[in-house]
Formats: structure tokens, C-alpha cells, sequence
């Protein structure tokens, strides 16, 4: 009796072949959660947006939307002031760019994350009043059929009215999201600072706890003889 055998780890998808003598069919599938990675942020300017899109953004070599680690989606989007934009953390002479009763939502597919604090960086060209940041909130849910959990918010924030600003803001509500969530959203809750209803930033970063799924699956084909 010769059985194939695969075994497959997402995302790495790594794949095995090996002989061996069994009696019986079978496919298993284990699923190891609660490994996580816990990602601070120190309080150092410099570390603002070494959290966990940037430790994600290393470990997929390139941006993780490109990469398909994680998924970067809007409202809408505004000529190719694209969502994935928002996590290219270095570079900061572009920006995302949405229309009317904007959004914009890191979705970690895999991951999960239980987040701490989270950094924005406002656009590289405009200045005072202009497209900034003001009102917002920061959301969370597991899964598509869950209803948001309010993790932030802030109400005419002034962290964010100049060119090419950078602020790091702490959540408060970590007793609500100790499993972590798959998806964040950060939400205007009414106009930005030149009294537009257009979400206008050139990075968002999140710090805390970083917890990836493991899902192994053993296939068993029998051949006999």
C-alpha cells in the first residue's frame, strides 16, 4: 500500500511527498491559533510607524496589498490615489485620496490583531485646513457577519492639520478586542478641516498584538495493490 502525502501551511505553502504503508483514507485538519507577536509602540518618534503593517510589509518583501498579505480597501478612490498607498509607511510624497462618507479598512485575512495604538500621517503637500484629518473613528470586527466594535474616536482633532504631520494616538478600549480582529476600519465621522467630506492621509500604522491562524491539512491517498 503506497500513500501520497501532502501537507500544506498557509501562507507559506510548503508541500511534502513522502511513501508509506497505511490501511485507511483519510484528511486531517489542524488548526493552531494564538500564536501571536506582540508589537509596542515605545513612545519614540522614530519608531511611529515601525508596528505591525511595517513588521508585515518586511516579512512579504513589498507592500502588503500588492503582496496579497493584506487587503486595502476603500469607499472609493479618487483618480490613482489608491488604498494600498496607505501602507507604503517610507515613502511620503504620495497619498490615498476618497469621496463622500469615506473609510478606508486594513482587511489581515490570516491575521488577526488586538491593537494597542495606531499612527497617521497626514498629506505631503496642502497645509493648515486643508484636506486633514478631523473627526474619525477607528473600528474593528472578526469576521463579516459581525457587527463593528468602536475601538477610537476623535472628535476635531487637531494632531493632524498640517502638511505631512505625524501623530500616534492610543486605544482605549482593549477590553473589547482581547481575540484580536480581522479587520480594522478607520472612518470619518464627519468633514476634515477644509469642510469636505474627502478622507485625504498618507499612512496609518497599528501597534499591539498580532495573532496569526495556522490551519495544516493532511491529505491521505490510497493506492493499493
Amino acid at each position: 500500500i503506497v500513500a501520497n502525502y501532502t501537507s500544506s501551511l498557509y501562507p507559506s505553502n510548503v508541500f511534502h511527498q513522502i511513501s508509506m504503508k497505511i490501511l485507511t483514507t483519510a484528511k486531517i485538519m489542524i488548526k493552531i491559533s494564538n500564536l501571536f507577536l506582540v508589537i509596542e509602540y515605545d513612545g519614540q518618534k522614530e519608531h511611529t510607524f515601525n508596528g505591525i503593517i511595517h513588521t508585515l510589509t518586511k516579512e512579504s518583501k513589498g507592500n502588503v496589498d500588492d503582496k496579497g498579505w493584506v487587503k486595502n480597501t476603500s469607499s472609493s478612490t479618487r483618480g490613482s490615489n489608491y488604498p494600498k498607498k496607505v501602507a507604503d509607511l517610507e515613502i511620503t510624497n504620495s497619498h490615498f485620496y476618497s469621496n463622500e462618507y469615506p473609510w478606508f479598512q486594513y482587511d489581515l485575512e490570516q491575521w488577526k490583531v488586538c491593537p494597542t495604538h495606531y499612527s497617521i500621517r497626514s498629506r505631503h503637500d496642502g497645509g493648515v485646513n486643508d484636506h486633514n484629518a478631523k473627526s474619525w473613528v477607528i473600528e474593528g470586527r472578526s469576521s463579516d457577519n459581525e457587527k463593528w466594535t468602536n475601538l477610537d474616536s476623535q472628535q476635531n482633532s487637531p494632531f493632524l492639520n498640517d502638511i505631512g504631520v505625524v501623530h500616534t494616538f492610543d486605544i482605549k478600549s482593549t477590553e473589547n478586542n482581547k481575540e484580536g480582529f480581522r479587520y480594522l476600519r478607520f472612518r470619518y465621522t464627519g468633514p476634515n478641516w477644509c469642510n469636505y467630506n474627502r478622507m485625504v492621509i498618507s499612512a496609518l500604522e497599528y501597534f499591539g498584538r498580532l495573532i496569526e491562524e495556522w490551519i495544516i491539512t493532511y491529505f491521505f491517498q490510497i493506492t493499493t495493490n
